[in-house]
Parts: C-alpha cells; structure tokens; sequence
C-alpha cells in the first residue's frame, strides 16, 4: 500500500512537471494571441497564399491578406449565411469563418481550407484568437 501511494506520488510529479519549460500555442510566450503574430501567418499560408483568398478576386469576395483581412472579417456577416458573422468576437461557435474551419454542420459548401484541414495547434489558436475577443493586435 505504502509502494503503491509513493509510486502514485512521483506519477503526478511527473505528470505536473511535463509542461513545465514548454512554449504556449500562442507563440508569444506570455499567453495572448496576436492577430499579427499568430493569426494572420495562418491566413497567409493557408487561405491567402493560392487564390482562393487572395490576389485581385478573392472568391466570394472575402480577401485574407496581409493587411485586409482584419477589416474583412471581423463583425462582417458571412455571405453564405448573413444570420452569422464570420468572426463574431467571444464566440468561435457562432463564427462563421471558425465553422467553416472546422467542417461543422450546417455551413455552405465545404471545410475550409479547400483540399485539406488547419492543423490542430493552428486551429486551436483560431478558435483563442476569437474566444479572446479577436483582438486588432
């Protein structure tokens, strides 16, 4: 019993220690979510990039680049579901771009990005991004 409660005692060390020295999702390091640092790269690379959401015609008008795509998607209604804004600050799941993102049910179309899906950490960093207010920063 005694082995048993002592063995149990260094597996939550352990378990408590493991994160200790890692870097947070955000990539800043102090626990915020920059649209500048964290948010727009991922629009870059995997929306803007190609032509989907980039160059002189955007599809459905919506533009991700760099320097546009704030302005485009904050408390803007989706054009597929004008019901939705398509970032509605504090609320990734009313947000239609983050639905989008993440395949959920009901939206227009296919899982955005077209061809492939956001890796975990990026969408998670999304989903924060909005959760925190989406944030000009």
């Amino acid at each position: 019993m005694t082995r048993s409660l002592a063995f149990l005692g260094v597996l939550l060390c352990l378990a408590a220690c493991s994160d200790q020295g890692s870097k947070p999702a955000d990539g800043n390091g102090d626990g915020t979510v920059s649209f500048a640092g964290d948010v727009q790269p991922i629009f870059t690379a995997s929306c803007a990039s190609g032509s989907c959401h980039g160059g002189a015609a955007p599809a459905l008008g919506l533009t991700l680049a760099s320097g546009a795509s704030y302005a485009a998607i904050v408390e803007r209604p989706s054009l597929q579901r004008p019901q939705l804004l398509l970032v509605h600050p504090g609320q990734p799941d009313s947000s239609y771009l983050y639905l989008k993102v993440v395949g959920a049910a009901g939206i227009d179309g296919a899982r955005m990005p077209i061809g492939g899906a956001l890796s975990a950490a990026s969408t998670e960093t999304l989903r924060d991004w909005i959760a925190r207010g989406a944030p000009s920063n």
